[in-house]
């Protein structure tokens, strides 16, 4: 079953983003036909080795779920009680996961989705913790990133808690928990401050338009502009080698295809960077909101939170029901 690849197959209706999360490949009926399934570069062959596959992936499945259960719980105290917790949970958890999903992202050559931009924000969330959890305009430009292109890509390409898959859940933690630790330390920096090794900040500034909306779109554009020239111009991969350009215009039915390619096969790619550009923009503009107000922010991650959950039950509920459909 291929999920996502922002990023996922059955992507658009079940789940996930631009920045891909294809779940490993299912067992399918034809390969238990044939005696032998492929996964990647493994074969195994004779129904036997079949069984053995299914068996060790339904057991690693079933792990990651208790896993991902019991952490939705556990950053669910967290937000609301001890806040002090996510800036360690944080700092420990993200190198792991962004970590696992190189190596196999590595071996499905799915390697140019690590460059999208969620990651340079996870990258400038990370390093404003340990570098400068007391700069106030530093703080301003990662909250505006956390709770700006961050969460909105996150409901735009429909990542969903869909908690057996390691996959999907890393995609949705990439996407909502900087926003997390941004909502503690913007409303609860006492808390966030206790055990971390420097206090966050205490006293806030006004809402600067330079460092909520220019610089942050500054650093979009910058992105954008390094990888054009390094991946596109210089190292110009091949084909097989998959980033997000590459997925959204690989269908040419789907909606997105026809959006990016309304000025023809020629501007395609100012189409798709256009957008993008008019998308950070907008939404690093409703972060001021988030940033002023208590209310509206608690409504906003929460409301991002339960439209996660929305699609995991529609992938379990639409995608289970008709595997079901088809078995009988």
């Amino acid at each position: 079953m291929h999920t996502k690849t922002t990023t996922e197959s059955e992507d658009n209706q079940n789940g996930e983003t631009i920045f891909m999360d294809k779940d490993i490949p299912s067992i399918q009926k034809s390969s238990i036909e044939l005696g032998q399934i492929k996964e990647g570069r493994t074969e195994v062959k004779g129904p036997t080795g079949i069984v053995e596959v299914a068996k060790k992936k339904n057991v690693v499945e079933k792990l990651i779920y208790v896993i991902s259960v019991a952490t939705v719980f556990f950053l669910a105290h967290a937000v609301i009680t001890i806040q002090w917790v996510l800036p360690y949970y944080y700092a420990v958890s993200a190198p792991i996961l962004i970590l696992i999903r190189i190596i196999l992202y590595w071996k499905l050559k799915w390697q140019l989705f690590m460059l999208d931009f969620c990651y340079l924000g996870n990258t400038l969330c990370y390093v404003y913790m340990w570098a400068a959890p007391a700069n106030d305009s530093f703080f301003l430009l990662v909250f505006s990133i956390a709770n700006g292109p961050l969460v909105f890509g996150a409901l735009m390409f429909r990542n969903a808690l869909v908690f057996h898959s390691l996959d999907k859940m890393t995609s949705v933690y990439i996407h909502l928990l900087p926003a997390y630790l941004t909502f503690g330390i913007r409303w609860f920096p006492g808390s966030c401050s206790v055990y971390w090794y420097q206090p966050f900040i205490s006293v806030f500034q006004a809402p600067s338009f330079i460092w909520l909306l220019v610089v942050p779109l500054g650093i979009v554009l910058g992105h954008s502009a390094l990888y054009i020239i390094v991946v596109i111009l210089i190292i110009k991969p091949k084909k097989e080698f998959l980033d997000s350009y590459r997925y959204l215009t690989g269908k040419e039915s789907s909606l997105v295809f026809k959006i990016i390619n309304i000025c023809g096969p020629k501007g395609r790619r100012f189409v798709y960077y256009f957008l993008n550009y008019l998308f950070a923009a907008v939404t690093m503009a409703l972060t001021r909101l988030w940033y002023e107000y208590f209310i509206a922010h608690s409504i906003f991650i929460a409301l991002a939170t339960v439209l996660v959950s929305w699609n995991g039950a529609s992938f379990y509920m639409d995608v289970f029901s008709k595997k079901e459909v088809q078995a009988e």
